[in-house]
């Protein structure tokens, strides 16, 4: 994790868990604590100098997330990984994603266009100079400025299924250069819909860059996993499948490409 910040123990106990819970979930995030990774309560007290009661709780609320998981004798690892997982991330991201475009897109305007703009660009200077924490920071600064309207639950829903994207990313060596510099056209081409003022279209360039991500990224790692749900995603949309990109790999997905036509 680094090292530890100063922290005031005598802080009052709920602002206690919310430092110490932001340090282990950016440590996980960032897979700083790699999958399968024991977690020692008593050496992260310590290093952090605060008791094992807030910890406690820390851990709890990590649990619900889906980031740590709970062993016997009360023990705690960081949660593994498994494509499963990440095709219902991108899937609730597609499905989330359009809906929260459409909605912004209702009061786009020349300032959060020129925002965008900057956004690209940083992705784009980030990504000749091979800098992937900076491409990270652009990129996430994008989508948010995208969907900036779509709604206070449906951003805090969009924000914590972009880290637990981003994790995967990371495990699955999606954060080399050559991996992130192939959604720079699908941005640019989010932006020329967004220019339009077409929010209908942007919505599905949104919906069809996402599914071309989870495509590549499951691909990587096992070229024949069921994509179903993520084509599921995109009918519910009404969004085809993206020209290009290898289409899902299931029984169910041939039968559904079937009845969409």
């Amino acid at each position: 994790m680094g090292e530890p910040a100063e922290l005031d123990v005598d802080q009052a106990g709920g602002a206690i868990v919310t430092y110490v819970h932001e340090r282990l979930r950016q440590a996980i995030l960032r897979c700083e604590l790699g999958p399968g990774t024991a977690i020692s309560q008593v050496q992260v007290a310590k290093d952090l100098g605060i008791s094992r009661t807030p910890l406690r709780e820390v851990l709890r609320l990590l649990e619900r997330e889906g980031l740590v998981e709970s062993q016997h004798n009360h023990r705690f690892r960081v949660s593994g990984f498994s494509l499963d997982d990440l095709v219902e991330v991108y899937a609730s991201r597609i499905m989330l994603e359009t809906l929260a475009t459409r909605q912004s897109m209702r009061s786009m305007s020349l300032v959060v266009l020129d925002q965008l703009r900057q956004a690209l660009g940083g992705m784009t200077e980030s990504a000749e100079d091979g800098e992937y924490e900076a491409w990270q920071a652009h990129h996430r600064r994008f989508h948010a400025v995208l969907n900036g309207n779509g709604g206070a639950r449906l951003t805090e829903s969009l924000e914590r299924l972009a880290d637990y994207a981003d994790r995967y990313r990371r495990i699955y060596g999606a954060s080399a250069p050559l991996a992130w510099r192939a959604g720079l056209r699908q941005h640019e081409w989010i932006v020329e819909a967004a220019a339009r003022f077409d929010g209908e279209e942007t919505s599905i360039r949104v919906a069809s860059h996402l599914a071309s991500a989870a495509a590549r990224l499951v691909r990587s790692v096992d070229p024949s996993h069921d994509l179903g749900l993520i084509e599921q995603a995109l009918q519910a949309c009404h969004v085809p499948w993206p020209e290009g990109t290898v289409g899902p790999s299931s029984n169910g997905s041939a039968a559904s490409r079937s009845r969409a036509r």
